[in-house]
């Protein structure tokens, strides 16, 4: 009994396999990323005014969260610009397999024997292309919101602790003991969790 042969996907629309998010993907990088950048810039602007003007433990967590917020500003901003560089890649491919349905045909180039060769090892068909790109845009995608997802925590948690570590040092005169105190949380709080993980590792 003679199977069926797949049927052929039309050149001129988008792959079946493509990831089904690619759109929603276009749609927030293209709306965030300028966005970002000048968050960023605003950010710097008002951390050069702000940070000279505090002093103590304040313009110690101050400095610390504008670390965390303007490093995760710029990378966050670079990796969807990367984004979307890699979907318009990815645009091209899939336009250029419009025009040369299944690639461009080697045989039509005019050069010699040996570069045809080089030309027929080193390419790839248009559907690996096509398929290899859309992957790493998306996975530049996930790796922008993995950075939100990482920092965000992190700088709620150290505004949370020294939150914690300055009312206990006005509460009981140890002030000057700041830094030995958060110091002290942070190992009491990340320590555990290291010890545990070496641990599973081991």
């Amino acid at each position: 009994m003679d199977h069926p042969s797949p049927p052929q996907e039309d050149a001129n629309t988008i792959p079946k396999r493509t990831t089904p998010t690619w759109d929603m993907e276009l749609l927030l990088s293209g709306a965030t990323v300028f966005a970002l950048f000048q968050a960023a810039q605003a950010m710097l602007a008002g951390g050069a005014y702000l940070l000279p003007r505090l002093q103590d433990n304040v313009a110690m967590l101050a400095s610390l969260l504008f670390t965390y917020g303007f490093g995760g500003l710029i990378l966050l901003a670079l990796t969807f610009a990367l984004h979307l560089t890699i979907r318009a890649y990815w645009v091209a491919l899939i336009g250029m397999n419009s025009v040369f349905p299944g690639g461009v045909r080697m045989d039509a180039f005019k050069s010699g024997p040996l570069a045809k060769d080089i030309l027929n090892r080193r390419w790839q068909s248009m559907e690996v292309a096509i398929e290899r790109a859309d992957n790493a845009a998306t996975i530049v995608f996930g790796i922008g919101v993995s950075i939100v997802l990482v920092l965000v925590p992190v700088s709620l948690g150290v505004t949370l602790m020294f939150a914690v570590v300055t009312l206990v040092g006005w509460a009981t005169g140890l002030q000057k003991y700041f830094m030995e105190m958060m110091l002290g949380l942070m190992a009491l709080l990340f320590l555990p969790y290291m010890l545990a993980a070496g641990f599973d590792k081991a």
